[in-house]
């Protein structure tokens, strides 16, 4: 009786979730999903928007079933963007999440064999098709942000008609990594980019500590530029 009691508030309140979202028609949706590096990339968006945006973002603590609604009853009209960690683990759960709110700009942080078992997703097939709905879903007119590094992001980059912008460890990328120093003190790397036909270099530094954290930090700048945001102010706000 209480499991069913439990499944119809939690029907409840997608139910309003969705109408809440609904008077926010201008709010720029940002969704992520990958294996790896989720949360971390949606708090280094968060900060590289700043307070120009004022970001709301998923609760770090909550499962992504319960947490997208919940989060989106929190929007108040000083939010101009939303950024949301689109988790799963089991087939179908895209979907239901998509079917509460799409994104208009999806970052895909990158596919490893996570949630590959049985009665999970099943497969390293099953993971990219499941997490491959959300690129498929972004219109037209938004914008996929996809990890170059992971090769099964770089093959999944047919799956959407949205714009793309790259970040990786290769100049083919339109981030790249270069010189990138660990330390105990924090990580310091080079960030370069093309911009109007020119590349530039960005240094940046952060008192987090590991080489993934830099490929966070340029999913941030990448979804910062296709918000007007110049890199060095967005880098300064990670």
């Amino acid at each position: 009786m209480i499991g069913v009691f439990k499944k119809l508030f939690h029907c409840l309140q997608r139910f309003v979730a969705k109408i809440w979202r609904a008077f926010f028609p201008s709010l720029i949706v940002i969704g992520v999903t990958g294996s790896y590096g989720k949360t971390n990339t949606v708090r280094a968006i968060k900060f590289a928007l700043g307070k120009k945006f004022s970001p709301l973002t998923t609760d770090i603590n909550l499962d992504t079933v319960f947490n997208l609604p919940l989060t989106l009853l929190k929007i108040r009209p000083k939010n101009k963007a939303l950024v949301l960690e689109y988790g799963v683990d089991h087939r179908g759960e895209m979907k239901t999440h998509l079917r509460l709110v799409k994104p208009q700009i999806g970052v895909l942080t990158g596919i490893s064999p996570v949630h590959a078992e049985k009665g999970l997703l099943g497969s390293l097939s099953g993971i990219i098709k499941e997490k491959g709905e959300l690129l498929e879903a972004l219109p037209k007119t938004g914008w996929a942000v996809l990890n170059f590094a992971n090769p099964y992001v770089r093959q999944m980059a047919k799956k959407t008609k949205a714009k793309i912008i790259s970040y990786g460890d290769k100049e083919d990328a339109d981030f790249w990594l270069k010189n990138a120093i660990v330390r105990l003190k924090g990580t310091s790397f080079l960030i370069c980019l093309r911009q109007e036909k020119k590349e530039k270099e960005i240094m940046v530094k952060t008192r987090l500590i590991g080489r993934h954290f830099c490929e966070e930090i340029m999913a941030a700048l990448a979804v910062a530029r296709i918000l007007g945001i110049k890199e060095k102010e967005a880098a300064r706000n990670s």
